[in-house]
């Protein structure tokens, strides 16, 4: 492009006449004279586009006019201004009632453990074994620690003895049988011959049978607690054998078999990874597109590079005013306790 005596030619072979046209003609010689975009057609890249193409031109010609022609030199720096204001208050208004849809972008977010547990014991003991190491993969009900359990032991299987001698229910039960037989003769005798049965005999033959019967229900319910007995011994010796509660990896262990465990100590910590949560912020303007049971796409960083699909189980309902957003939980599954904790990740919402 040059500039000859108030003229511009373009290699094309276009031609601007005059100061009036030389902005227009420093304009398309630096778009390649490309043609005008339509006003309907802007959006905020092409209003950005023209603010740099504004400012681009006005340095070129302020810097070949201003010597020549300082009021109209004023007047461009005037109308660049304006320019840039009415470009500004458009990308802002484009950016209020035209706002981008949730799935549009992609987000930053961070795959995390749904819980970490310090794992302990309901009773006090010696630690006589451990079946489980940092970096272990358990599973729920996977045996973890064994506690000192003799004395335990002992008594589930006096209970277990008491609740299979049923000989008192036995014996009971033929008392009854004695018992209520008697009576019967006694009965029969008395209805054919009331003088032969005094009345202290008919009294005492009914009442030994009642009494047989009670002693009957007495020791079946005896029995029963016997039962109840081996339920609670077990019980107590399960509180020995500190089963993984959930579906994770060991983070730590901290004590060792043949120490003592008191109250407040912890065998070992674990990382619940089945399922995962995944924590990703969002800005306000998109509060209320998303809700529990949405849908996303998560794309694992290095080294896994994999995509997977959670669901949104959570959305806060206070939004963080100081840095516009607002915290969106998700879980994401893993079966097969494949995919780590501590991730960094992407996201995107499906539109559904």
């Amino acid at each position: 492009m040059g500039l000859r005596g108030g003229r511009c030619a373009l290699n094309n072979g276009n031609d601007f006449k005059g100061d009036e046209g030389k902005r227009d003609c420093q304009l398309r010689a630096l778009e390649g004279s490309k043609p005008p975009i339509p006003m309907a057609k802007f959006d905020r890249d092409t209003l950005f586009g023209h603010l740099q193409r504004t400012m681009r031109l006005n340095k070129a010609f302020y810097s070949e006019n201003r010597m020549k022609t300082p009021m109209r030199s004023g007047m461009i720096q005037v109308f660049v201004v304006f320019a840039v204001a009415t470009a500004a208050c458009a990308i802002s208004t484009m950016a209020q009632a035209q706002p981008r849809a949730l799935s549009d972008t992609a987000y930053d977010c961070l795959v995390d453990a749904n819980a970490k547990i310090k794992l302990g014991a309901a009773v006090p003991g010696l630690i006589q074994k451990m079946h489980a190491d940092r970096g272990d993969k358990v599973k729920a009900g996977d045996l973890l620690v064994e506690l000192e359990a003799s004395v335990e032991n002992a008594q589930l299987l006096v209970a277990l003895s008491r609740a299979r001698n049923d000989q008192l229910v036995q014996a009971a039960r033929a008392r009854v049988k004695f018992t209520a037989q008697s009576a019967d003769r006694i009965v029969r005798l008395k209805q054919t011959n009331p003088g032969a049965v005094s009345a202290v005999q008919f009294d005492d033959a009914t009442a030994q049978a009642e009494i047989a019967a009670f002693n009957l229900r007495e020791a079946e319910l005896n029995l029963e607690a016997a039962a109840l007995e081996v339920e609670k011994a077990k019980s107590v010796l399960d509180q020995k054998r500190i089963a993984s509660p959930v579906n994770g990896v060991v983070v730590e262990r901290t004590m060792q078999p043949g120490e003592y465990r008191n109250e407040q100590g912890t065998f070992m910590t674990l990382a619940e990874i089945d399922p995962l949560q995944v924590e990703v912020y969002v800005p306000v303007a998109y509060y209320g597109q998303t809700a529990p049971g949405t849908r996303a796409e998560v794309t694992l960083d290095a080294p896994l590079n994999s995509r997977h699909e959670a669901k949104v189980t959570v959305v806060d309902q206070v939004l963080d005013t100081a840095s516009g957003t607002f915290g969106v939980r998700l879980t994401l599954p893993n079966p097969d306790l494949s995919i780590p904790a501590g991730l960094r990740c992407h996201i995107r919402f499906v539109k559904e």
